[in-house]
This record gives structure tokens, C-alpha cells and sequence, in this order.
């Protein structure tokens, strides 16, 4: 069958990636282990060859490259004046969710679990006789599944979406005291919720729907959006709309950075070796492996038994920011939801749109 007709795609796009920019170069640095590989260009960042199309479908590729040719002006036109009209705030919280769906740090995520389950499904039957081993035996992962960002963007965009009229938000940039710049990466959107009991047993563990949220979106190397939930956090003073950020407070958003990064971070060129290197250093600690965001929890029926979910985050916060505290009295919704009824109604929406013919995706499976 044929191929897509755009080989080179980019998860994350070019036109964000050029706020970090100066004459077309942005600094860059590999993670695990940390290396710091200087300056290049953003053609060469987050990009695979068809990511998002491994048939003759361009319809997914098609789709946010008409969302890039729309919103890129106006995202560079927020991020330098940090204000914008209603109608662009509602253009801004999709694309946080599309940035954070679209990566190969989410497919690789939403690929876990059914990994997960084929490993169980296959291995037994090839240890029962029923299916024959593959050649030099079976190895947990050698299932691949294709599709994960369509399937994403099919049944988590418009949930999401509608979550994020529930969130308030503030721009954050550099303190008057501090030289210190925001960083990024090839994962950048960035979801917290340490308000959560980490035992609490709900697939969506950070979900965008729950009490206590927090989404970090560096816009550039002097701007970053968080949306926050207002009825658990006080984030600077009451009439802020702008919020300047201490070193220490920089380092706590850099830090969500580095931990939320799949293989590199992405900077302002000027940006030294060892000011990245020592906040890589200081963070370091706290990434996981992609593998923990699934989660054994014991069944209430038979403790022998496990059942497995996954998290939306592992990225934690080690230190209390000092911009942001959580309120005297924390407004927390029915089972811990921000708004039950706004999230119910989200997904009959859900619902609705996925009886659409007009989908964004397709996802099947695939021996790696």
C-alpha cells in the first residue's frame, strides 16, 4: 500500500519550537543519560517518518497541519504579549490538550496497557500449544500497536477539551531578579496533581477532570500558561493576570520539565552547558520509566489477583512552589471531580462525536 505523502512528520510542531529559536537555532540536550548536544535547528527536533501515517490515511497529519496553519500566529501573538480575547483562550486550551495527545512520549503511553494485555493474551496461548512461538521465542513488548495518537485524539481531545473550561489560568514569567529562562522539550505540555492521593485507585489518576489539576504549557523562554484549579490553588495575587516567578520557582516548572521529557529538552541557544546540566542534575532523580505508569492495584475479590491501570502522570512536584498554595478550604467535587455533572455531560459529548463518520484516527496491531 502506499505510503503517506509527508514522510518527515513532527509531534511536536516547528512554528512552537521557533520561540525557543535565535537565527534558527534552538539549544538541545538528550536525556538518559543527560548530554548536552549545543545548538541545532528545529527540523531536526521531535519528528520521526510516519509517525502519524504508516498507510496511505493522511487524514490525521492532514488535520494538524490545518490546526499549525491557524493557531501558529496567534500563539506567537500570546506568548510575546502574554493577553488574549475570549475566543483565543478557548483556541489556547486545545491546544494545550493537542500538544499534550500528540507526542510520541503519549502514543508510547497509550500503547502500555495493550501491550500489556497481548503479553498475558499471546504468551499463554503460545505456552499452552495453541500458537506457535515466534523465532528466538516470546519477549514481553514484541507486540506494537499503530494508531495510538488518532485513537488519542479520537476519544481524549473533546473530554479534555471540555475539562479545560473548568480550569482558570495565569501566565508565569521570569522574575525581575532572576536571568533564568523556561525550558521545553519533546513532551511539552505538562500535567500535576499533588493534591491526589498517589493510592487513589482512578485510571486517571491526574486527570484533566479531577480536583486539585494543573497543566504547565511553556509558551517561550519568557512565557509559560498554567491552568490551574481555582477552587484548590491561590497562584500569585487576586487581580494577577501575570505572574513573575522567583529562581527558586523556575527551577520547581523546569524541574516538571525535565521529569515530563521523553528523550530530549529544547532551549534558547544562549542557554549555558552548565545551567541545564545543573538543573538536569537536581531532577534527575525524580523521572521514571515509562513502564511505571502502569499501576498493580489489588482487586477487593481475591487479593491474589491484580488488576493493572494506567496513570495519566508520574510527574510529581519534590518542593512546594512558593508562587502557588493550596487554599485554607480546597473545594473538592463529588469522587473527587472538579464539576461531576460538567463531566458527565462531557462525555455524552464524547459519545456523540465518536458516532461521527468524520474520525481523527485508527488504530490496529502489529508485530515490532
Amino acid at each position: 500500500m502506499e505510503k503517506s505523502k509527508n514522510k518527515r512528520q513532527h509531534f511536536v510542531p516547528q512554528h512552537y519550537l521557533r520561540h525557543f529559536c535565535e537565527s534558527g537555532q534552538i539549544g538541545v540536550a538528550a536525556t538518559d543519560p543527560f548530554r548536552y548536544l549545543g545548538a541545532d535547528t528545529t527540523r531536526n527536533q521531535c519528528q520521526a517518518s510516519y509517525f502519524y501515517c504508516q498507510d496511505d490515511d493522511d487524514s490525521l497529519d492532514e488535520w494538524l497541519s490545518a490546526v499549525e496553519s491557524t493557531s501558529a500566529e496567534v500563539l506567537r501573538r500570546i506568548s510575546e504579549t502574554r493577553k488574549m480575547t475570549d475566543e483565543e483562550l478557548v483556541g489556547l486550551r486545545m491546544l494545550a490538550v493537542i500538544f499534550y495527545l500528540r507526542t510520541r512520549k503519549a502514543a508510547d503511553v497509550a500503547k502500555l496497557m495493550p501491550k500489556w494485555k497481548a503479553d498475558i493474551i499471546l504468551k499463554d496461548a503460545i505456552d499452552r500449544g495453541e500458537l506457535p512461538p515466534p523465532p528466538g521465542g516470546w519477549r514481553p513488548g514484541l507486540m506494537d500497536f499503530t494508531g495510538a495518537s488518532g485513537m488519542l485524539l479520537r476519544h481524549s481531545l473533546i473530554p479534555c477539551w471540555m475539562e479545560m473550561q473548568t480550569v482558570w489560568q495565569k501566565f508565569l514569567v521570569p522574575g525581575p531578579d532572576t536571568v533564568k529562562q523556561f525550558l521545553t522539550s519533546d513532551h511539552p505540555v505538562v500535567t500535576l496533581n499533588p493534591f491526589l492521593d498517589q493510592n487513589d485507585g482512578d485510571r486517571s489518576f491526574s486527570g484533566f477532570s479531577r480536583s486539585g489539576f494543573q497543566l504547565f504549557f511553556p509558551l517561550s523562554p519568557t512565557c509559560c500558561v498554567m491552568f490551574y484549579d481555582a477552587g484548590v490553588y491561590k497562584v500569585g495575587g487576586k487581580r494577577e493576570t501575570t505572574v513573575p516567578l522567583s529562581a527558586y520557582d523556575m527551577d520547581q516548572v523546569n524541574g516538571l520539565q525535565i521529569q515530563a521529557a521523553d528523550r530530549i529538552l529544547l532551549f534558547h541557544p544562549n542557554t549555558q552547558k552548565e545551567e541545564v546540566s545543573q538543573i538536569y542534575s537536581s531532577f534527575e532523580r525524580y523521572r521514571r520509566p515509562l513502564e511505571d505508569h502502569l499501576r498493580p492495584v489489588e482487586t477487593h475479590n481475591d487479593k491474589s489477583e491484580e488488576l493493572v491501570i494506567i496513570k495519566n502522570s508520574i510527574v510529581s512536584l519534590p518542593k512546594p512552589f512558593d508562587f502557588c498554595r493550596t487554599v485554607r478550604h480546597p473545594r473538592i467535587g463529588e469522587s473527587g471531580r472538579r464539576n461531576g455533572t460538567w463531566t458527565q455531560f462531557s462525555e455524552i459529548v464524547r459519545e456523540e462525536f465518536e458516532k461521527s463518520p468524520r474520525g481523527t484516527g485508527r488504530t490496529g496491531g502489529q508485530c515490532a
